[in-house]
């Protein structure tokens, strides 16, 4: 098969009969395109229907079945690749969560457009594979707050679109990226992670740093909803109890924005009344809820205005719906949503015993004067660099998958099709 050899990606689809779904008459000829200049290989339940159906596709198809590091094992062995140039691509969610820590790349295909999975939110998000095939450039793939805060030059990139459920509407949900917490396994190297937990803490060198890159990106947001054919007449902030406007921690991005685009400030009128416990402290939905309700009030008249929200980590949504039903009881006629990060779901992983000896070894830093990300060693008092020790987590990551042995998991005949 031919490839592309300045492409080290290997592209892996995940489809059932979804490739008949593909929009557009031109569907094949954008397959066939794909699959000629790139490495890929198709995983389906239909066996080897699509090989037989589409054979000038030379399609490759492996058993559904194979997931999680099984199937890293028989790519990495088979193919050459190494984990962090594996894309997977498809419509089936449940595969798609079901891969969340195999430091793979993972893009969803999906035909409604918005997707609820706020704590399991993929590396791309696309409403059709034509949609894919036609965008997807895998040199610039990155969400807006991740892609900013790891690179030194102007860039751009995607914002996360999806919605938040109040009562019987949806909110439009804008955010920049995906937050890890610590107990994360990708915590321990995630820039833009640390980049959100340093701006607000009271004791780091880089506190309110990385106000600029936030502005950049709530107004990236605002900009979005605007040019979807919203009109915005202010914006406010999920406020801190005994907050004022000169102490409150996002007063200089909201100032800021403002008065870049032109919008009304409305944070002085949006109270936080009572004290709540930590959110992170709640485990369920519902516990989340009953901790936030009530603890907002608004005494201000918001009749006829249409309000951005902004937070910098969204995990429920349960305080964002306290806060929308505060300004709709007010008069509000329309809410949206913009923050700064998803918080990302915890989930155990095979690769737990690596990740528990990087973190006992390093630990994650950024310079004060450029915000270039290094690693202290605990044990040896010396830094070094963060493409070393990244290098280093994948190198370990690649060795244990290739020595893994699957083979008693398959039945003799699952790779019978296959090349």
């Amino acid at each position: 098969m031919q490839t592309d050899q300045r492409k080290t990606e290997l592209f892996v689809f995940c489809i059932d009969s979804y490739l008949d779904g593909l929009s557009g008459k031109d569907w094949q000829e954008n397959l066939a395109v794909f699959c000629r200049e790139l490495r890929y290989v198709i995983i389906t339940q239909k066996d080897n229907v699509w090989q037989k159906k589409y054979p000038d596709l030379r399609i490759q198809v492996l058993p559904y079945k194979i997931i999680g590091l099984s199937l890293l094992n028989y790519l990495v062995v088979n193919f050459s690749v190494e984990i962090q140039n594996i894309v997977l691509i498809s419509d089936d969610f449940w595969f798609l969560d079901n891969e969340s820590y195999l430091f793979s790349k993972r893009i969803f295909i999906n035909r409604e457009g918005i997707d609820f999975s706020y704590g399991k939110y993929p590396d791309e998000v696309y409403n059709s594979l034509s949609d894919f095939f036609n965008n997807f450039n895998s040199d610039s793939a990155a969400y807006l707050g991740e892609r900013i805060i790891s690179s030194e030059t102007s860039v751009s990139g995607k914002l996360i679109r999806t919605a938040l459920r109040y009562k019987d509407k949806q909110l439009p949900v804008f955010a920049g990226g995906r937050y890890y917490s610590h107990s994360h396994i990708y915590s321990l190297f995630d820039l833009y992670s640390y980049a959100l937990i340093a701006n607000k803490n009271e004791k780091s060198k880089l506190k309110c740093s990385f106000d600029r890159f936030f502005i950049r990106i709530l107004e990236a947001e605002i900009r979005d909803y605007m040019r979807l054919g919203f009109d915005i007449d202010g914006i406010c902030c999920v406020p801190d109890f005994n907050s004022n406007e000169e102490k409150n921690k996002f007063s200089e991005i909201l100032k800021t924005v403002s008065t870049e685009l032109g919008i009304d400030d409305l944070s002085p009128y949006l109270k936080k009344v009572r004290e709540t416990q930590p959110q992170k402290t709640k485990g369920s939905k519902t516990d989340r809820e009953m901790n936030v309700k009530g603890a907002f009030k608004c005494d201000v008249s918001m009749r006829g205005k249409r309000i951005v929200i902004f937070d910098d980590i969204m995990t429920s949504g349960s305080t964002m719906n306290e806060c929308a039903h505060i300004l709709f009881t007010q008069g509000a006629s329309e809410i949206f949503c913009a923050v700064l990060a998803l918080n990302q779901f915890e989930r155990q992983s095979d690769f737990a015993p690596i990740i528990s000896r990087f973190k006992d070894n390093y630990v994650l830093r950024m310079r004060s004067s450029d915000w270039c990300p290094f690693f202290t060693a605990k044990d040896e008092n010396k830094t070094i660099s963060y493409k070393n020790v990244m290098d280093e987590l994948y190198a370990d990551l690649n060795e244990y998958v290739l020595k893994m042995n699957n083979a008693s998991d398959f039945d003799e005949d699952d790779f019978s099709d296959v090349f």
